[in-house]
């Protein structure tokens, strides 16, 4: 499963610390003193913290794909893939600032994921969705203030002008490409499972 999880650089030096490591099983169960494996059961301190890094933490938005704009309902998804903050001053300002008839084609619903399939099809509709802000006008001037884009924040942390041209360039260059293998993937041949091996 991958649900977009972050990490800092310090929280990956602790995690590095660890070295009680099982590996093989899925944990069927905690009980105290041993987790029960789908393959036996391993021996654990008394008073041990059990963590499940596994579970969905935002269960509730994981397949769900509904309007975000409906008539008096705004439905808070993500419409860039593991982005909700992003999503959501998104999602306020085309309430705020793009007339009601254009915000359904700027707000394709990217998801919470939880199988690689879920993962391609967010970033067809992130995609799309960057297309579409990029065209429109009020969108574009907003994103372009909107210290939560990425494109946004490198000119304030002094990015190189002609390297900022590069990288975007270079995105522009493959996104078609990019585009049309993810919609082969989803595609019922081959099944992703092939595609991915």
């Amino acid at each position: 499963m991958f649900h977009g999880a972050t990490v800092s650089a310090v929280e990956a030096e602790v995690a590095r610390s660890v070295r009680d490591v099982v590996h093989g099983s899925r944990v069927t169960a905690v009980e105290p003193g041993r987790l029960v494996l789908d393959a036996g059961s391993h021996a654990v301190p008394p008073g041990t913290l059990a963590v499940d890094c596994t579970a969905a933490g935002l269960g509730r938005n994981l397949g769900v794909v509904q309007p975000v704009f409906s008539p008096g309902r705004i439905a808070l998804q993500t419409v860039r893939q593991y982005q909700p903050t992003f999503s959501a001053a998104l999602i306020g300002q085309l309430e705020a600032a793009v007339d009601p008839a254009e915000r359904a084609a700027l707000t394709r619903v990217a998801p919470m994921t939880d199988s690689v399939s879920d993962w391609v099809a967010g970033q067809l509709a992130t995609t799309a969705n960057q297309a579409a802000w990029a065209s429109h006008p009020v969108v574009r001037d907003w994103l372009a203030g909107c210290r939560l884009d990425l494109a946004s924040t490198w000119a304030a942390a002094g990015v190189d002008r002609a390297a900022r041209r590069a990288a975007i360039g270079a995105f522009q260059e493959l996104v078609g490409p990019a585009v049309a293998n993810l919609a082969r993937l989803l595609s019922p041949s081959p099944t992703l499972s092939e595609a991915v091996r």
